[in-house]
């Protein structure tokens, strides 16, 4: 069985032959979750995959609160898709959709995706 640590890995950005990313050049909305790499600099951060909407989370080392597990499939998910699981309280995770987007298309059934 799984465990929450096997959807885990790691971002390595390296600036050893670049300008690097100064904190100047990130768009204020983006200010405080983009990792900053400086020049001649090479960092390693942790990611974390959502198991609901596939997507890659660099983890913030200064964040403070937990990551979202969910209740029903016990995988890490993303701030997104917790407030998701929240409003509608339905464990939806992508491979689940795959599955019956393929029964869909097998059975000849219309296909209709909601996000």
């Amino acid at each position: 069985m799984k465990n929450l640590n096997s959807h885990t890995g790691y971002l390595q950005i390296d600036h050893s032959n670049s300008p690097g990313i100064r904190a100047e050049d990130i768009p204020v909305r983006l200010r405080g979750i983009t990792p900053i790499v400086g020049e001649g600099e090479v960092k390693e951060f942790d990611t974390k995959n959502c198991t609901h909407c596939e997507s890659n989370i660099v983890l913030n080392p200064l964040r403070t609160r937990n990551r979202e597990i969910c209740p029903h499939c016990h995988h890490y998910i993303c701030d997104r898709c917790y407030q998701i699981l929240k409003a509608t309280g339905q464990c939806i995770p992508f491979k689940k959709i795959v599955d019956k987007l393929f029964d869909s298309v097998v059975k000849g059934e219309p296909l209709i995706i909601i996000p």
